[in-house]
């Protein structure tokens, strides 16, 4: 996620103000379209390069560094003239041989592969025989050719010579709406003067916090507040003045108390069934936090929520005799917590260890929550609070034995990622062949039903997040993979 302040006062409105980004990633020391690998790299790219043609909002292609495109009678030869006054950030003009070694790099994949795909129907591209154009050969004829010519283009050398590639530029040069203030440091941009497209904002200063989950992201301009839960999504936000209306995203995260099944004693079926006779979701949420309680990873108004799954109210002494019973745990009168023997005749007391982000009011409110709850069973739970950051690089690492999470999770869809074997959010490296199937079938009910049997979570509930906008701001439409693309229409007024 991110964040977006946007100074304040009569200087902001009469010279378009400083746009401060917080960054959720650290930005490596100046990201090219051939190095960029996440979110905050591709904004940073969006801003600083600039493509031959660029997407626009009806989802046409429009010049940018290019003049014009034509095809020939067949479609497999595309043709681009350059812009008379395309120049580079150091005002050196562009030439086509900057083109072909740009397009060289990308089709062979240096060095994150993004473009690999999208340059799949070109087969070569070279200096026209006038030395100005660039042509690009085509394996067959495509819809819209202009798709091609996306790629943000870097100046001839940039990365070294062919024998040399490294996966850093040397220096930050581009063409695109800015450049960097000062040389080799790219936390501070400023509106490129050879620019073909001027932005409305002056200034961009990027503070990194290195931590990939923000609580909010804020756009404050002169008094009024736009607030997102979430990044602002492509296609989910128009250029209009918004008023005081309400913004609903889709977005929506899954709180839970995920655990590592070997390492934590919630891995262990008889505790986690005494546990379901603890957690009463109602008073895990404070109110106005927009959450549906769910114990599944859907929200009860969901087609796949499992309706056999009911909110267990409080029953600690139920939780106790689960743990007697069929846990061979004991505690005498005088005891806290339960205790059992070790194979080696040693005592192991109940306990459990649960990571939370000190940063986050409500996990910290619900870690108080669940420990005095799991003490009324006799269960020990000890709250590891860390600073966000900790806690956002140990959950990735999976170096948790639990931890009281919060995932991304913007519709049903996007359980996937969170539950495939090879998804990217997969932080407690749930595998299950069953549910991999159902997923790619598309088998939402059958997936969190087979999810919520075994998958090392218990889950809390779905929280919807809602923004409220203020008045007097313009935000465009937001695209591309960084979700800047446009950053030369935002504007303050």
């Amino acid at each position: 996620m991110i964040a977006l302040l946007v100074a304040s006062g009569a200087d902001a409105q009469r010279t378009f103000g400083t746009l401060t980004v917080v960054e959720s990633m650290p930005i490596p020391a100046g990201p090219s379209p051939l190095s960029a690998a996440n979110a905050a790299d591709w904004r940073f790219v969006e801003m600083v390069y600039a493509p031959l043609f660029s997407a626009d909002a009806n989802g046409g292609f429009m010049p940018y560094l290019g003049a014009k495109a034509t095809t020939n009678a067949d479609g497999t030869e595309l043709t681009v003239s350059l812009h008379d006054d395309a120049k580079w950030s150091n005002g050196r003009s562009i030439q086509a041989a900057d083109v072909v070694y740009t397009y060289t790099l990308a089709k062979a994949g240096k060095w994150n592969k993004a473009w690999t795909d999208t340059l799949r129907p070109v087969k070569e591209v070279r200096v026209a025989d006038n030395g100005f154009d660039v042509v690009f050969t085509l394996r067959r004829k495509l819809p819209k050719p202009e798709k091609v010519l996306t790629v943000p283009l870097i100046p001839t050398g940039l990365h070294g010579d062919k024998s040399q590639y490294r996966p850093l530029p040397l220096g930050v040069i581009g063409a695109g709406s800015y450049k960097l203030a000062e040389d080799r440091v790219n936390s501070r941009l400023v509106i490129n003067e050879h620019t073909l497209r001027k932005p409305k904002i002056s200034e961009i200063r990027i503070q990194s916090v290195g931590s990939r989950e923000l609580a909010v992201d804020v756009v404050r301009l002169m008094g009024d507040t736009v607030t997102f839960d979430v990044a602002p999504a492509d296609a989910a936000i128009v250029g209009a003045e918004f008023g005081s209306r309400v913004i609903r995203t889709n977005q929506k995260r899954l709180i839970a108390l995920a655990f590592h099944p070997k390492e934590c004693l919630l891995g262990d079926a008889t505790i986690r069934k005494a546990v379901t006779h603890l957690v009463y979701r109602p008073e895990l949420f404070g109110a106005g936090e927009a959450v549906k309680r769910s114990p599944a990873p859907v929200s009860r108004a969901s087609s796949a929520y499992p309706r056999a799954l009911a909110n267990t109210p409080l029953a600690p002494i139920e939780a106790q005799k689960i743990l007697w019973w069929e846990g061979n745990w004991q505690r005498e009168p005088h005891q806290e917590y339960f205790v059992r023997k070790t194979d080696k005749n040693a005592t192991e007391e109940l306990a459990v260890e649960m990571l939370v982000d000190a940063d986050d009011p409500y996990a910290v409110r619900r870690a108080a929550v669940l420990k005095h709850r799991f003490a009324s069973a006799g269960i020990r739970l000890d709250v590891d609070a860390r600073p966000r950051l900790e806690f956002t690089s140990r959950v990735k690492s999976r170096e948790f034995p639990a931890a009281l999470v919060s995932l991304d999770i913007p519709a049903n869809r996007s359980l996937r990622p969170l539950f495939h074997s090879r998804g990217r959010d997969n932080i407690t490296n749930y595998k299950n062949k069953e549910v991999d199937k159902l997923l790619a079938r598309r088998d939402t009910k059958g997936a969190v039903a087979q999810i919520v049997k075994d998958a090392p979570m218990i889950f809390l509930g779905i929280a919807s997040d809602v923004g409220v906008a203020g008045k007097n701001v313009t935000i465009p439409r937001v695209q591309g993979r960084g979700g800047m693309a446009r950053i030369d229409r935002w504007q303050i007024r």
